[in-house]
């Protein structure tokens, strides 16, 4: 890694004594302009000083080259009292494969979850190459943590088509729906989530089944409770969404009335609601005449009705909106 100029906040570094400035000052010249390695520290005050000063750089690149000159002892420490995001942050300043390849080796199997989960959603780059450090995943099998090959492509395709079939079924209920998301979660990794989730977004919207009475509105409602439970993880599904939740605003349109309209919407998730919503704001942008008018109509009767008791949740969005 190329020596770098240390930006520091200076207010990080409050109470530290003249002595252990003066140490932090040696410390950051074996760094920067001897480009150390493999640094240790003769006491705790010593240790508190390097752990300070590493949350104390402004810029990341600065803070991985500390990160990287020091014991592997020092850096576990380090890594042990920050935050995920803190985490996050740091595996994307190290350049040190080796480092990098140690940072995640030390970490326990809940916190490897965590970070691939982070970083699935913000560097995808950083993602791929400690899922190809893990030569297999593993799952929890009657109270042990054993290890499984990846899923076969066939096999995600099944689920896929297990769920939708599951979705559109009269016998399943919404509480079911929610626990069937629940229980995919937990079982499959993220880049198989990914592909499952694509292929029941394509699934559900080539069915195109219309919202025509109460038991097809209730097919609607059981798949947008499934994908609320990922959207967290997979953001790219706000855009995924956005022809189906077109389908549910025009179908909201046809509605015997206002009240009917924010009802019905109404019991929809929050994460769904607040997606349409932001879908009905945009009318402005929409050239075709008719369809400008439909969505302005459908966004004013929700203003309109917002106070009534049964619109409790689309009230709650839009406060937050």
């Amino acid at each position: 890694m190329a020596s770098v100029s240390p930006e520091i906040n200076e207010s990080s570094l409050e109470g530290l004594s003249p002595e252990q400035i003066g140490f932090a000052g040696r410390f950051l010249k074996l760094v920067f302009a001897e480009n150390s390695r493999d640094l240790t520290v003769a006491s705790s005050e010593e240790k508190q000083v390097v752990l300070a000063l590493l949350g104390a750089f402004t810029a990341p690149n600065a803070r991985g080259q500390v990160f990287s000159a020091l014991s592997g002892e020092l850096q576990r420490e380090w890594v042990a009292g920050i935050s995920d995001v803190e985490l996050v942050g740091l595996v994307g300043s190290l350049d040190d494969l080796w480092i990098l390849g140690q940072v995640f080796d030390d970490l326990s199997v809940e916190r490897r979850g965590v970070l691939l989960k982070r970083l699935y959603r913000e560097n995808r780059e950083l993602y791929r190459f400690f899922k190809k450090k893990e030569t297999s995943t593993t799952e929890m099998m009657g109270g042990v943590l054993v290890k499984r090959s990846q899923v076969p492509e066939a096999v995600l395709v099944k689920e896929t088509d297990q769920i939708l079939a599951g979705l559109i079924s009269t016998k399943t209920s919404l509480a079911q729906s929610v626990v069937a998301a629940q229980r995919l979660s937990a079982h499959y990794e993220l880049d198989e989530l990914d592909k499952i989730l694509t292929g029941l977004v394509a699934g559900f919207g080539t069915l195109d089944i219309p919202m025509k009475d109460e038991a097809s509105f209730f097919i609607h409602l059981k798949f947008y409770a499934f994908v609320d439970v990922f959207f967290a993880a997979f953001p790219e599904l706000n855009q995924q969404l956005k022809v189906l939740l077109g389908r549910v605003i025009s179908a909201l349109s046809r509605l015997p009335s206002a009240v009917w309209r924010v009802t019905v919407l109404s019991q929809f998730p929050e994460s769904v609601i607040r997606l349409l919503l932001l879908q009905l704001r945009g009318f402005e942008q929409i050239r075709d005449f008719e369809k400008r008018t439909l969505y302005t109509k459908l966004l004013q009767d929700i203003k309109k009705h917002i106070g009534l008791d049964q619109a409790h949740r689309v009230r709650s969005v839009m406060e937050g909106l």
